[in-house]
C-alpha cells in the first residue's frame, strides 16, 4: 500500500521492492475496500487465491469477506505488546509514557475490532532511554521482520496456541490531533515536552504563544534537549521566575531555557516564529528583543 506525505501519494518500499523483483503489485482503495476484492491468481488458464494476507499500518479494516479469501488467514504486525496501544500511533504513545519495555505483536486481524485479534507471536524488548520516535520505528521495524519469519516459519503450531487478548488489559493509542502540540507551562513538566518533542516532534512540531508588542505570535521550538529541575537556592536570580519565563544563557549562548511546571526547565537550540523560517535560539531573541523573564502564553 501508499502512503500519504500531505498530498503527495508515496509508494511503499515493499511495492517497491516487490516491482525491481518481478512480483505483481495491486494498490488497493483508499480509505475504504467497500466494493473491492483480492484479485485472483491466474497461472495455466486456472484461478487461484492467495494464501495468506500479512498486514502493517493498513489504517482502516479489511472486511471479514476478504480475510476469509485467504486460505490460511490474515495476520497485523503491530508495534506495541497488545493489548496495551491499540490504534494508530503506538510507538508515539510508548515514547511519551516513557515506557520501560514495550515490543511487537503478531495478531489474526479482527473484522469488527481494530488491533483486538488473538496474539499469535509477542517479542519483548527493553526501550532505550531518550529514544526518538524515528529510531524506535527502525528498531520495531527490524524486530517486526524477524518476528514475523519466526511466525511463518512456525505458523501452524503458533496459530493453534493463539490466545484471545485481555479486554482488562486493553489501553489505546489514537491518531495523535495537532492540539496535542501546544505546550502548558503550568502543566507541562521539561520531561513531559522532551518527551513529547522525542515521539512526535519532528512530524508536529510543539508550540506556544508570545506578544510580540502589540501582536500575539504562534512559535514552535525545534532542537530540544536536557530538560532538568530549577535548583531556587542555587539560582536566586530565578527565584520568582513562573512557568513560561525565557532564560537567556542557561546552558549556553545559542539556547534559551524555559522554566516549565514543578520547578523544571526545558532548553531550546531552534525556533521558528509562524510565517518564518527556522533560525537559532539567539537569533530569535535579538530579531524580536526578547528580554529576559519574558513570559510565553
Amino acid at each position: 500500500m501508499a502512503g500519504r506525505n500531505k498530498k503527495t501519494l508515496v509508494k511503499a518500499p515493499l511495492a517497491s521492492y516487490s516491482e525491481s523483483n518481478g512480483i505483481k503489485v495491486y494498490s488497493a482503495p483508499l480509505k475504504t475496500l467497500k466494493g473491492w476484492n483480492v484479485p485472483s491468481i491466474v497461472e495455466n488458464g486456472k484461478t487461484h487465491s492467495y494464501d495468506m494476507a500479512i498486514v502493517s499500518s493498513f489504517g482502516y479494516f479489511i472486511p471479514e469477506r476478504i480475510i476469509k479469501s485467504f486460505s490460511y488467514g490474515a495476520m497485523n504486525i503491530h508495534p506495541s505488546l497488545l493489548p496495551k496501544y491499540r490504534g494508530a500511533s503506538p510507538i508515539q504513545h510508548t515514547i511519551m509514557n516513557n515506557d520501560k519495555v514495550g515490543g511487537v505483536t503478531i495478531q489474526e486481524l479482527h473484522p469488527k475490532v481494530m488491533d483486538a485479534g488473538k496474539i499469535i507471536n509477542q517479542k519483548i524488548m527493553d526501550i532505550p532511554q531518550d529514544i526518538y520516535r524515528a529510531d524506535l520505528e527502525k528498531i520495531f521495524g527490524d524486530v517486526g521482520g524477524n518476528i514475523l519469519i519466526e511466525t511463518l516459519k512456525n505458523y501452524s503450531e503458533l496459530k493453534e496456541k493463539a490466545y484471545c487478548q485481555d479486554e482488562s488489559k486493553v489501553s489505546y493509542a489514537p491518531k495523535l490531533d495537532k492540539n496535542i502540540s501546544v505546550i502548558d507551562w503550568n502543566k507541562d513538566t521539561a520531561a513531559d515536552i522532551y518527551s513529547k518533542f522525542r515521539a512526535f516532534g519532528d512530524k508536529i512540531p510543539l508550540r506556544s504563544l508570545f506578544q510580540n508588542n502589540s501582536k500575539i505570535l504562534s512559535i514552535h521550538f525545534y532542537d530540544i534537549f536536557n530538560p532538568e529541575k530549577l535548583n531556587r537556592d542555587e539560582h536566586k536570580e530565578f527565584k520568582g521566575a513562573n512557568p513560561g519565563t525565557i532564560l537567556f544563557n542557561w546552558k549556553s549562548s545559542n539556547s534559551i531555557g524555559i522554566v516549565c511546571s514543578h520547578d523544571t526547565i526545558i532548553n531550546i537550540k531552534k525556533v521558528r516564529v509562524e510565517g518564518k523560517s527556522t533560525v537559532s535560539a539567539y537569533d530569535f531573541v535579538n530579531g524580536y528583543s526578547i528580554t529576559q523573564g519574558q513570559m510565553l502564553i
